[in-house]
């Protein structure tokens, strides 16, 4: 059925093809992340918790401030994740988990500041592409079902200090630890 955009012309209509595509793309000079319907239908999307979801949030606002050419070294301190809205208490969980379902790679892992001494973890969205090219790794399509999904988030919760937490289970070394 059709039915009118208060922003514009019809909606659904198969008037000018041409003209729907033009707006249909993201805004010109605007940064942007792509998402496909597979990987927001996926068991892994829809099985995080809203605190995973707005670490791959706040790594996607990384990643779009760059221009989008920096994945693979994505520097989010806890402090932008606390500003943007995610619990301190929250934070090392909600990457694990974000990790776990294969949305994050945590490339390398910082540690607390010292003074003016600081040791940034690097980040990368899995879905894309690295910046020194490398392809994506796609880590989320392992989880091919909502109990596989909850098993991992269920690691993630239960584990502390992940050896890697770049590596999702099933992929190098995801064991835990003694």
């Amino acid at each position: 059925m059709r039915g009118r955009n208060p922003a514009g012309p019809i909606t659904g209509a198969p008037g000018n093809p041409g003209q729907f595509t033009k707006r249909n793309r993201p805004p010109a000079g605007e940064p942007w992340v792509w998402l496909t319907n597979e990987m927001i239908t996926s068991p892994a999307w829809q099985a995080m918790s809203l605190a995973a979801r707005k670490i791959v949030d706040r790594l996607m606002i990384e990643h779009m401030a760059h221009g989008g050419t920096e994945n693979g070294n994505l520097i989010v301190t806890y402090a932008d994740f606390r500003k943007y809205g995610i619990r301190d208490k929250t934070i090392a969980s909600a990457i694990r988990e974000a990790v776990a379902l294969g949305w994050v790679q945590v490339i390398s892992k910082g540690g607390k500041a010292r003074g003016d001494i600081r040791h940034p973890s690097y980040y990368a969205l899995a879905w894309l592409p690295w910046r020194d090219a490398t392809p994506a790794k796609n880590t989320w399509r392992t989880v091919r079902s909502p109990e596989q999904a909850a098993e991992r988030k269920r690691l993630a919760r239960q584990r502390p200090k992940p050896e890697f937490m770049g590596t999702a289970p099933g992929e190098g070394t995801w064991s835990r630890a003694a």
